[in-house]
């Protein structure tokens, strides 16, 4: 059919899942406006946590961001804190996070957009209990 996406079916995942725990990650912090620049979806990953996963000013890795840490370099879960996703309808934060190979994010809450943009793209926003 012409205009609708067919998306992947969610699969059993056997991950590390990556501990971003912080509240309140918003979607300018997973993918910062600069990094937007691409037309295309595809290596949109780069930009993913850019102000986190770089040393200021550069493209190496900043040893000290879990995402940079070997164990979980093939990680597809994300587990987050509370109000994942907040913020802008930056749609271009979902699509990073799916160009990285994120397929699960599990979080106490999340932003309503946020959620809703996961599902729209192949991402499986679960919500857990903070406690």
């Amino acid at each position: 059919m012409r205009g609708i996406k067919i998306l992947e079916p969610f699969e059993i995942i056997n991950s590390p899942a990556i501990p971003l725990m912080h509240p309140n990650i918003n979607t300018d912090v997973i993918m910062p406006s600069r990094e937007m620049r691409k037309v295309e979806r595809k290596g949109l990953h780069e930009g993913l946590f850019a102000d986190w996963r770089y040393l200021p000013e550069s493209r190496t890795p900043d040893t000290s961001f879990i995402m940079n840490d070997k164990r979980f370099e093939n990680a597809r879960i994300i587990l987050g804190g509370s109000n994942f996703g907040c913020g802008s309808s930056r749609e271009f934060a979902v699509w990073g996070l799916y160009d990285y190979n994120i397929r699960v994010i599990i979080a106490s809450s999340f932003g309503d957009i946020f959620f809703k943009n996961c599902v729209l793209n192949g991402i499986l926003p679960a919500t857990i209990d903070q406690e």
